[in-house]
């Protein structure tokens, strides 16, 4: 579906991913996942592992009109022993309303789990789709 102006569109992505309203997922379940979420992949596991709760709501999610993302800063537990699935590479995030796939992107470097200790914090971007276009012809 083509967006309408950069303001429109800052609109809609505020809307789904930082706002609350009964038309869009109330909030997110983050996951970590290694290999394809389509193909062959499984969620990461480690002792300790849990999805991460992310609320949909501007506490959580922080607008950048500017960049035409939103951002929210996911912790995942502390493990407790090594991993017992190949090293995460992606994350995943699940509508909590429904478990359906919200969206999803490559990790900026693996995460690998060979023991006890605290897991990087993750980066959610979610990127206004016509943004690079938006970005070519204002230039």
């Amino acid at each position: 579906m083509p967006l309408g102006d950069v303001s429109e569109q800052a609109n809609i992505l505020s809307a789904y991913f930082g706002a609350n309203s009964t038309d869009v997922p109330t909030g997110f379940e983050l996951a970590l996942w290694a290999g394809d979420y389509y193909g062959d992949g499984v969620e990461f596991d480690y002792t300790g592992y849990a999805r991460v709760s992310i609320d949909n709501d501007s506490t959580a999610w922080t607008v950048d009109t500017d960049l035409g993302t939103s951002t929210a800063t996911a912790t995942f537990p502390d493990a407790t022993d090594v991993s017992t699935t190949d090293d995460a590479d992606r994350w995943v995030l699940f509508n909590a309303d429904t478990d359906a796939v919200a969206a999803w992107e490559f990790l900026d470097s693996p995460i690998s789990v060979d023991g006890a200790g605290s897991i990087d914090t993750i980066d959610v971007v979610i990127y206004n789709a016509n943004q690079a276009l938006i970005d070519a012809t204002e230039a």
